[in-house]
């Protein structure tokens, strides 16, 4: 396995094209074992930040899955599947935050507005359940991100639209991550409770337009909230 010392001009473009490489090739199978961090900054001369960036960029591809503590792997799926890999390629040299909330508000306001028509009671009753759980972690002192992650991956699957749920769960793991950052913020959680609370409120009075809404007012305030979060990281250099 041979790697290539790569430009700073666009370092995490230039690791995620490497990897993707690797894994149409065959160089790395499904269920390989990704080398580690250190092998990675080794091989690629980068710093683990831009080695971090990468690993989360295959895996909105849904093409390695990141398992904490274990490392990251080559996923079971087609490389032309559901995403182009190519196409997320050229945006990593981008701002990922900015780009992932793009796509998201091109999906998340329209699949909220389909899950006002298609939900179930049973999913409606599910999305409940869910904001109540993480209602009750917060008063615990407990994180909330897994279950708010998850609150948006159920809603997709409210849409009864296989594309959609796997699109969510493919960025399962970045929302959590980017969760449990914002969490850490003064106000976060109990601000995205109550966004929540609303979204399901329109949900059940099978209200699409105000779902749309919502949606897109929540998305935008989550992300004014992360980049004001990682604001004091802007200067870092690898």
């Amino acid at each position: 396995m041979q790697f290539k010392p790569v430009e700073r001009n666009s370092l995490v473009q230039s690791v995620v094209e490497q990897l993707v490489d690797l894994i149409k090739s065959g160089s790395l199978a499904p269920g390989d074992r990704l080398p580690s961090e250190r092998e990675l900054m080794k091989s690629l001369r980068v710093g683990r930040s831009t080695i971090r960036e990468a690993l989360r960029s295959l895996a909105i591809m849904n093409l390695v899955d990141m398992r904490p503590g274990q490392g990251s792997f080559v996923k079971e799926v087609s490389i032309n599947s559901l995403i182009n890999p190519e196409l997320l390629a050229t945006l990593m040299d981008r701002n990922l935050t900015a780009d992932l909330l793009e796509m998201r508000k091109l999906i998340e306001p329209t699949a909220v507005e389909l899950a006002a028509n298609r939900a179930t009671d049973e999913e409606l009753q599910s999305l409940e359940d869910t904001i109540h759980r993480c209602q009750k972690a917060h008063e615990m002192g407990q994180s909330t991100a897994e279950l708010s992650a998850q609150f948006h991956l159920e809603i997709a699957r409210c849409t009864h639209n296989g594309v959609l749920v796997m699109f969510m769960q493919s960025i399962l793991n970045l929302l959590t991550e980017r969760g449990a950052k914002l969490e850490q913020t003064g106000g976060y959680s109990d601000w995205e409770i109550d966004s929540h609370q609303q979204m399901v409120q329109a949900l059940q009075a099978r209200d699409s337009q105000l779902a749309h809404r919502l949606m897109i007012r929540h998305l935008d305030e989550s992300a004014r909230r992360l980049s004001d979060a990682l604001r004091p990281e802007e200067n870092h250099v690898n």
